[in-house]
């Protein structure tokens, strides 16, 4: 998935940054004030943070070898493109990870998904090239937290540091919707997965 900067985002910016106006559903129906903080200048909120975001991943999702050997580096190597959102009581309430990466602009440029993309951005680092493109790795909603608008506040986030780095575009490798209730059929049989009657599987419906 593609999403293409057309004008900077102002919403959110740097530590310190205030963004006002998220709106909570109506469990939530207050606004909240958020702030975005960059590892590279907060490193501490992560450890505040604690176990917060251990329910975050599906099961089948935590033992990607490639994704597991290169996802501590990017707070090593990308400290500025990992960041998380803070409530006004310097809560720590969702997170987000990221990496530049070089994108010719097609839709085979993309990739074949999550692994391609981190391993990508270290090369192009490695090899001392220029990035193009901010690819998002992940917008992270800890379960206490979900249902107050917070997973968009996270996109807007990363898009505003996607712009503030320069950057036009920002890409996501999209994990298929409720993979992780089938986490032995592989992801390319996944996506293209049909009913007997030639129609599209979806996993929400309780008939399919």
């Amino acid at each position: 998935m593609a999403v293409e900067l057309t004008r900077p985002r102002t919403a959110v910016a740097c530590a310190g940054t205030q963004i006002s106006g998220v709106n909570g559903a109506r469990r939530y129906p207050r606004q909240v004030d958020l702030r975005t903080v960059r590892y590279s200048e907060r490193p501490e909120c992560w450890d505040q943070a604690g176990d917060l975001f251990a329910d975050v991943w599906p099961e089948y999702n935590v033992h990607g070898e490639v994704v597991a050997s290169h996802w501590g580096r990017l707070f090593e190597e990308f400290p500025q493109w990992q960041f998380a959102l803070l409530g006004e009581d310097e809560q720590v309430l969702a997170r987000g990870h990221s990496i530049p990466v070089a994108w010719d602009g097609t839709d085979a440029g993309l990739g074949p998904g999550i692994d391609a993309t981190i391993t990508g951005g270290f090369a192009l680092r490695s090899a001392g090239r220029e990035p193009t493109t901010l690819a998002a790795l992940s917008a992270e909603v800890p379960l206490r937290h979900r249902s107050r608008g917070l997973a968009p506040a996270v996109l807007n986030a990363m898009s505003a540091l996607a712009s503030q780095g320069g950057f036009t575009e920002l890409i996501a490798p999209v994990r298929p919707n409720l993979k992780e209730r089938y986490p032995t059929i592989a992801i390319e049989h996944y996506a293209h997965w049909s009913r007997p009657d030639g129609q599209p599987f979806d996993p929400l419906d309780a008939g399919a």
